[in-house]
């Protein structure tokens, strides 16, 4: 019985450990400092941190921009808040070949990064994945 409580015990704090390491490498924080309006371009390095091939899902949820709908009601042109998309993955080809020629990235980017929404890395491989933050609030 002693045995199997030890053996529970240790699977559980392994899985609490690799929880913690894959949080503290996936996890990147980035200031951005933008203009009314204006797009900030900028990258995020990932690395599988797996052994094996494995598919990653890049999901965005601006809870700030969440709170702020509720607050704000509609945008100018008619949008909604809950709508706009401040923080999103630069996902189209010919967005992310002019970012790059004009200096805004500094790698280019794979064409085809991202298949259907998801990212698909060999076992160990780095990508800097793209990202775009744009406001027409003021005040942000």
């Amino acid at each position: 019985a002693a045995l199997a409580a030890l053996a529970t015990a240790r699977a559980v704090a392994k899985v609490a450990r690799i929880g913690e390491m894959l949080h503290a490498t996936s996890s990147h924080t980035v200031a951005v400092y933008p203009s009314y309006g204006a797009a900030e371009v900028f990258e995020v390095p990932f690395r599988n941190p797996y052994a094996l091939e494995h598919c990653f899902r890049v999901e965005v949820l601006d809870e700030a921009l969440a709170r702020a709908s509720a607050s704000l009601g509609a945008l100018p042109g008619g949008s909604n808040a809950a709508s706009a998309r401040e923080l999103h993955l630069l996902t189209d080809a010919s967005e992310l070949r002019a970012h790059f020629a004009a200096g805004r990235l500094a790698l280019p980017a794979e064409e085809q990064l991202f298949a259907a929404g998801q990212l698909l890395l060999l076992p160990a491989e780095a990508v800097s994945i793209p990202f775009k933050f744009q406001s027409w609030r003021a005040g942000r």
